[in-house]
C-alpha cells in the first residue's frame, strides 16, 4: 500500500516485485470485470497481458500483443539452436489460438484435466514475446474457476491448496480467493 500511495522503495528488485504483485492484482480485477460481461477471448487475452507487463520485465516485448517473430527458450544469449524449446513459427499462431480458444470454451468431462490442457497449450503455442507463465497463472484460476461453478465443484481445502502452491510451481496466488481471507 506504501508502494501504491508513493513511497519510494529503494531496490530495483522489491520495487519490480511490488509492481509485479500490483499488476497481477490489476489484471485479476480487469479478467473478473469482464468476464461478467462477456465470454473470455483472445482480445482480454491481449489485454491482460498488456497488464502484466506494465513497468516490468518485459514492457518492451510487444506487451499486449501477439508475437510477430520467433522466440525461443533457452539460457540467456543462446541461439535457436541452443534453444531447450522452440514454438512454432507466428506465421501459425492465429490457428493454434483459435483452435486454443475453441478448446478453452469446450466442455470436457473433467475440468481439471481440461484446464492443465489449455494451460500447458498456452505455453506450448507460447504467443508472446515475454509473460507467456505470468498470463497462464492468470488464466489457470478464471478457467478453474468458470468450470467449478457450473457442475465440478472442487472438494480441496484451503489448507491444502497452500500445500500444493508450496511444493508446486502453479503459485498459490492464482488459487487465492480474497473473500474467504485466504493467504499464501
Amino acid at each position: 500500500m506504501k508502494f501504491e500511495a508513493g513511497a519510494e522503495v529503494v531496490e530495483e528488485s522489491k520495487r519490480q516485485d511490488i509492481q509485479g504483485i500490483i499488476n497481477y492484482c490489476r489484471a485479476l480485477q480487469t479478467a473478473e470485470e469482464e468476464l461478467k460481461k462477456r465470454p473470455f477471448n483472445l482480445n482480454l487475452l491481449l489485454q491482460l497481458h498488456s497488464i502484466l507487463l506494465d513497468s516490468l520485465r518485459g514492457r518492451n516485448k510487444a506487451r499486449g500483443q501477439f508475437r510477430v517473430e520467433q522466440n525461443w527458450i533457452g539460457p540467456p544469449g543462446s541461439t535457436i539452436e541452443e534453444a531447450r524449446f522452440v514454438p512454432s513459427a507466428p506465421l501459425f499462431l492465429k490457428d493454434h489460438l483459435g483452435n486454443w480458444e475453441k478448446y478453452y470454451h469446450g466442455e470436457e468431462r473433467d475440468p481439471l484435466v481440461q484446464l492443465a490442457i489449455v494451460h500447458a497449450q498456452l505455453e506450448i503455442i507460447h504467443p508472446f514475446l515475454d509473460g507467456n507463465g505470468r498470463l497462464g497463472r492468470i488464466l489457470s484460476r478464471y478457467f478453474y474457476t468458470r468450470r467449478n461453478s457450473s457442475r465440478a465443484r472442487c472438494s480441496t481445502s484451503p489448507a491444502t491448496w497452500r500445500r500444493i502452491a508450496r511444493n508446486t510451481s502453479i503459485g498459490f496466488v492464482i488459487w487465492a480467493d480474497p473473500k474467504a481471507g485466504i493467504a499464501g
